[in-house]
């Protein structure tokens, strides 16, 4: 799976809600570590849940930002240095806050940045001249096509890295996905059983038992210890 020229400096890119970071994300994140011919992969919580504006949200900013990250740590050592969670797209957030502009400049101006935005803003920080490998789920590959000025994300990126559908085939990339030109390949996880966990499930779980980000991180250690399954869990 070599996407990277020689020479060339390359990091990953995952963006998604995080509401909350799922053992599924944190299995996607590792194998993107393990596999991709990156230097670094970073995790971008967005600042808006687009695909649920009418759904009651679990954790907060900060929790889903410290969520991702101490489910990133539990990776351990070997990955240290690896990742990043980068919280630029909230910053912004907390900026609009801060100076009182109010509501309807975070959903109607801030909101309206959307993706091709913070990749531009992202390309800054780290460097024009890296390659940036972009991670979609499913979903996320299906509604490419008509996420803002898609065209143009797909200009600002070496490749696209789709993971397995939840029934573990290889997803066939959209014809007009392929018609950008971008490079593509599929990021198979090892354990399927993971692709079936749903972000909307673990929250609807989490939510009805009165969980908080604490205790959720006490059954993700029980999960990983093999003491509790995902079924039991309702996260599948």
């Amino acid at each position: 799976m070599n996407l990277k020229r020689e020479g060339d400096t390359a990091v990953a890119v995952f963006g998604l809600t995080g509401d909350p970071f799922t053992v599924a994300h944190r299995a996607i994140c590792k194998r993107a570590m393990d596999e991709l011919p990156i230097d670094k992969l970073y995790v971008i919580p967005t600042i808006v849940n687009y695909h649920r504006k009418d759904k009651e949200p679990w954790l907060d900013d900060y929790e889903r930002l410290q969520c991702a990250k101490d489910m990133l740590w539990s990776l351990g050592p070997d990955y240290l240095g690896k990742w990043e969670v980068d919280r630029h797209e909230l910053d912004l957030k907390y900026i609009a806050s801060d100076i009182d502009l109010g509501h309807d400049f975070s959903e109607q101006i801030i909101a309206q940045r959307r993706f091709l935005h913070t990749l531009l803003d992202f390309r800054c920080r780290i460097g024009m001249f890296k390659q940036v490998m972009l991670i979609l789920g499913t979903d996320s590959l299906k509604n490419l096509p008509i996420w803002y000025r898609w065209r143009d994300v797909c200009a600002k990126i070496s490749s696209l890295v789709v993971v397995n559908g939840r029934d573990g085939e290889e997803i066939e990339i959209p014809e007009e996905v392929k018609t950008t030109g971008r490079r593509c390949c599929n990021l198979p996880l090892e354990d399927d059983e993971l692709l079936k966990v749903s972000a909307s499930k673990v929250r609807a779980a989490c939510q009805k038992n009165g969980d908080n980000v604490n205790t959720y991180f006490e059954i993700v250690k029980d999960y990983d210890q093999g003491k509790i399954s995902l079924d039991e869990l309702g996260w599948i």
